[in-house]
């Protein structure tokens, strides 16, 4: 799972939210990724939104979730938790600063009030 900047500026991440199976488990940091690695068999790597701004340059894609080598077997429940269980919201900026452009995943999986955490 990467997140990905297609635009001609840096992305200067403000906010994240992440759900899993409807229950808000915070920003994209290392409490909600430890609730969901512990959910898997083969637990992902993982890269934290833990610094404000977290900056993605023009051009550039970070994974967020990734293995070395994907194997269904091995590795079915991620494909399963990103697929039908997982929800997003990432909240950014330009260099300018002030409009909070929003990308999500899944938020039309959760209820309306939840979707505004």
């Amino acid at each position: 799972m990467s997140l990905e900047n297609h635009g001609l500026g840096p992305a200067f991440i403000t906010t994240s939210s992440v759900w899993l199976d409807g229950v808000h488990l915070g920003h994209w940091g290392y409490e909600a990724m430890a609730s969901l690695r512990a959910e898997l068999r083969e637990p992902p790597r993982v890269v934290e939104m833990n610094r404000k701004p977290w900056i993605l340059p023009a051009g550039t894609s970070r994974s967020l979730l990734y293995v070395d080598s994907y194997d269904e077997t091995r590795q079915g429940d991620l494909w399963d938790l990103i697929t039908n269980r997982l929800a997003l919201k990432i909240v950014y900026e330009s260099v300018y600063g002030g409009e909070g452009f929003r990308v999500a995943y899944r938020l039309e999986t959760l209820p309306a009030r939840s979707a505004d955490s």
